[in-house]
């Protein structure tokens, strides 16, 4: 049965291609005229809008809702490897990044915007709005309603192509178009072979979610991570960008493979094997030999500090150039702490906030003289047995 054959007498292209265009101009204009009744809150009502669209035009066209959202449960193994491609899209994603940080102006400023955000909201508010409406609500719209409406134009690959467009272009945001297509393309692919919306979901849901928990979990070094990726020179980044695809190509290609129980092609899977190793290899050493021509380690020190109660340990160094310095410092323990980096004169500089697990990595212009990083821990209630937590820290010049 060919796909025109298949959407005969139900939705087609054009229905589509008529929900898009409602859905954009939702997203352009509907949301703003709900803000003086719904607050912030309006802009989570795009998926809901676009889950009412959908179900307009398949009442219309009265086609079932099963065709629409098939919910069919798939093999355990077609899990586990859409998983498997998942991470290895999820490494290309992180090549493109690197890539973009260094054309997108400001782009660490643009993470920190949405970091912050996300920060807004309380942790399980983040995860309903940010993960859970959206793996429902985009992938029944996109991977349900559209891939039903454009089986009708041809095969599959162009079916996958035209929804991760549209998928990429309802985000509204031109720089994170491509990393956003890419996973679109994914999440079409999967539910194509398996006839079901649920592994998407679910992938959806974790992609999303990950990014809440990252937020909430990592204190600032989500923030520090973007500022590390824009900081990179041209050659950083290419040695990066090498080394996030012959890691993604590794992971895909396998996955690949697990998703639809083909045997292992010794020929094909050895030929990947080699182009990712080499890929990810070369990028690495590259990468390795690159930033250390470009550094010089001026402080380190490790310790473990034993406390009771509140505990405060002072670290001092001493700046003898004028210049860019990488702070890098990781406090692990059972209670929340966090780090105050502090001049001479015993002004901030920078702080993390408390958290179980406290990280300080920060790029800073730093004048000669002495300087202090802090390591504050505060236990919830005293306690009559020692604790120890491991805290490290390095200071490293960055000669560019």
């Amino acid at each position: 049965m060919t796909n025109r054959e298949e959407t005969k007498g139900g939705l087609v292209w054009w229905h589509g291609a008529a929900a898009t265009v409602l859905g954009v101009l939702y997203i352009l204009f509907g949301g703003n005229l709900l803000v003086p009744l719904l607050g912030r809150m309006a802009g989570y009502t795009v998926g809901l809008a676009l889950l009412i669209i959908a179900g307009v035009f398949t009442a219309l066209s009265r086609t079932k809702i099963k065709e629409v959202v098939p919910m069919a449960l798939p093999p355990v193994r077609q899990f586990f490897g859409a998983i498997g491609m998942y991470i290895g899209v999820f490494f290309f994603n992180t090549s493109i990044s690197a890539v973009l940080s260094q054309i997108i102006p400001d782009f660490s400023a643009r993470e920190d915007a949405i970091n912050a955000f996300i920060k807004t909201l309380s942790p399980a508010v983040s995860l309903i709005v940010i993960a859970l409406l959206p793996a429902l609500c985009e992938e029944i719209f996109c991977r349900g309603y559209l891939t039903r409406c454009f089986r009708a134009v041809g095969k599959d690959w162009l079916v996958i192509l035209l929804t991760a467009v549209i998928f990429g272009a309802l985000h509204m945001d031109l720089f994170a178009f491509l990393p956003t297509a890419t996973l679109g393309a994914l999440f079409a692919y999967v539910a194509l072979q398996t006839k079901s919306l649920l592994i998407p979901m679910i992938l959806h849901f974790l992609n999303n979610a990950f990014s809440v928990v990252v937020v909430y979990l990592s204190g600032e070094a989500a923030e520090q991570a973007s500022q590390t990726l824009e900081k990179l020179n041209l050659w950083q980044t290419i040695s990066v960008f090498f080394l996030y695809i012959g890691l993604g190509l590794l992971f895909f290609w396998f996955s690949h493979l697990l998703f639809h129980k083909k045997k292992l092609f010794v020929k094909s899977s050895l030929a990947v094997f080699l182009l990712a190793s080499f890929l990810f290899t070369g990028g690495l050493v590259s990468t390795v030999v690159e930033t250390l021509s470009h550094v010089e380690i001026i402080s380190f020190n490790s310790e473990n500090v034993k406390y009771s109660e509140s505990e405060t340990v002072s670290f001092t160094f001493t700046v003898e150039e004028e210049g860019e310095y990488l702070i890098t410092a990781t406090g692990m323990g059972a209670d929340p702490s966090r780090f105050v980096l502090t001049d001479g004169e015993g002004r901030m500089i920078e702080e993390t906030l408390f958290a179980g697990y406290s990280m300080m990595n920060v790029t800073l212009e730093l004048k000669p003289g002495g300087y202090t990083l802090m390591y504050l821990v505060q236990p919830e209630a005293p306690s009559e047995t020692e604790r120890i937590a491991a805290v490290s820290y390095q200071v490293t010049r960055i000669n560019r």
